[in-house]
């Protein structure tokens, strides 16, 4: 298995959304996550264009010009300014062949590993003034059959999943339409053309008093320890995922709210659910539940809230800290579980105030870390667990090819945290139709047990709609 690297070169600024002569974007202290990458791979049931692909990454870095940008921080007075540096440097396009029937054993979403199909990054990426690249494309033709797997990895700094997911989108249509879809990029991919600042603010000054929970989660740790502390998360469990279809999620959205008397989002009701079916295998008094919270729609009209939020190549989505009733307690139920989940996102939502201490509080650690050149370490403690969910994103794709024939995978799975995808869809199959529920559990035996606790819901939720 041989790699063969090429560069492809970058455009020149071509969007309407920014100046030609800028030089540098600022980041955001709460977009500050420089330790980490959003990793994506897509496999497609034939064979890309190397060319065609060539020329769409390079069109994409002309709207999308942090692709070859550099993570700077350079030293004023007694602070700090974080950036991303904008170059004319081209960015790295690895090629290989290796002798395999598929890429992956299966088609669910979250893969244990995507390693050989993900390039890496630049040395050193994570600390700035490094001059490593932050973005990276990878195209792996598997043999006999000839087929494409493309795997792109993006630093963390400048991106998270939902900007990931425009990146993915947007890279289609040039790859399936070329230039012209520069024009048309709504039309063609769903999106608006990014934005790369301002972000929200001005901020609150950090007050310690305010006891969020956030402030918790994103305080540095050396790079040492949050190594040593994830491949203990995830090598000493197995990682376990779990089919529903959108019908059996309604029905129970409706039974919970109809107990709780309270309008509930059916990611309300499907967490819920989830901690209820942990809790069934072993992970008891649960009081706690880490919301990762996107924040592009919040406070609109509100002067800290600017209007281009929905559209910045940026970071916009932190971690919510909602107490729930104890799960060990008999007066707790999944419908008060779901209640309590959906008044915690409202509260958040629905006070700009609240949302702007929340926000501030992040800031204020993560950029704590970055000066410090820390990471994070994101895992639930005892009575905590996390959702991170994808439910309303559709992450596929076409380049050309049918739905079906495309498919999207990306990595992470720890236990007592829930990440949530579209299955990759079947032919003949509406897109959304399928859920994949994603987490780690202690061991096979767990696993075996949480499959056959979902079955027996399964049976119920049958014979309830007999009835």
């Amino acid at each position: 298995m041989t790699i063969t690297t090429s560069y492809i070169p970058c455009s020149p600024i071509t969007t309407p959304t920014l100046s030609p002569d800028t030089t540098a974007i600022p980041i955001a202290d709460v977009s500050l996550w420089a330790v980490g990458a959003v990793q994506s791979v897509l496999c497609f049931e034939g064979a890309l264009d190397g060319e065609r692909l060539r020329k769409a990454v390079g069109l994409l870095s002309g709207v999308w010009p942090t692709l070859a940008g550099r993570y700077e921080r350079v030293k004023k007075g007694d602070d700090y300014e974080f950036s991303l540096r904008l170059t004319s440097s081209p960015i790295p396009f690895e090629t290989q062949t290796i002798e395999s029937d598929q890429a992956f054993p299966d088609k669910h979403v979250v893969q244990p590993t995507l390693s050989p199909f993900l390039p890496p990054l630049g040395k050193n990426y994570h600390l700035p003034n490094t001059d490593a690249h932050l973005f990276s494309v990878r195209v792996t033709t598997l043999l006999p059959s000839g087929k494409s797997v493309l795997g792109i990895e993006t630093s963390h700094v400048f991106i998270d999943g939902e900007t990931k997911r425009k990146l993915l989108k947007m890279l289609d249509a040039f790859y399936v339409h070329g230039e012209a879809a520069r024009e048309n990029m709504v039309e063609l991919a769903g999106y608006d053309l990014p934005t790369f600042f301002p972000h929200v603010g001005p901020l609150p000054a950090y007050d310690p008093s305010w006891n969020l929970g956030v402030g918790r989660t994103n305080k540095g740790h050396d790079l040492s320890e949050c190594v040593k502390q994830y491949t203990a998360a995830i090598t000493q469990s197995v990682q376990t995922v779990v089919e529903l279809h959108r019908s059996e999620i309604k029905l129970l959205r409706d039974q919970y709210q109809q107990e709780a008397g309270l309008k509930l989002s059916e990611q309300d009701a499907l967490s819920a659910w989830w901690i209820y079916l942990i809790k069934k295998v072993g992970v008891e008094d649960v009081n706690t539940v880490i919301y990762i919270c996107n924040y592009r729609s919040f406070s609109p009209g509100h002067p800290s809230f600017p209007p281009n939020l929905s559209t910045l190549a940026s970071n916009v989505a932190q971690m919510r800290h909602i107490p729930i009733p104890p799960t060990s307690s008999p007066s707790s139920s999944p419908a008060l579980v779901a209640k309590a989940i959906r008044e915690g996102v409202v509260k958040l939502r629905d006070s700009s105030d609240e949302t702007l201490r929340w926000i501030a509080t992040a800031a204020y650690e993560l950029r704590k870390a970055a000066i410090e050149e820390k990471g994070q370490i994101v895992l639930p403690r005892p009575g905590e667990v996390s959702v991170n969910s994808n439910m309303r994103m559709d992450w596929n794709v076409s380049y050309g090819f049918p739905a079906h024939e495309v498919a999207f995978h990306t990595v992470f799975s720890i236990p007592r945290f829930l990440r949530v995808f579209r299955a990759n869809p079947r032919e003949g199959e509406e897109k959304g139709e399928r859920l994949e529920l994603i987490f780690n559990v202690a061991d096979e035996g767990v696993k075996r047990k949480v499959q056959e606790a979902v079955d027996q819901e399964r049976r119920a939720w049958n014979q309830s709609n007999v009835r």
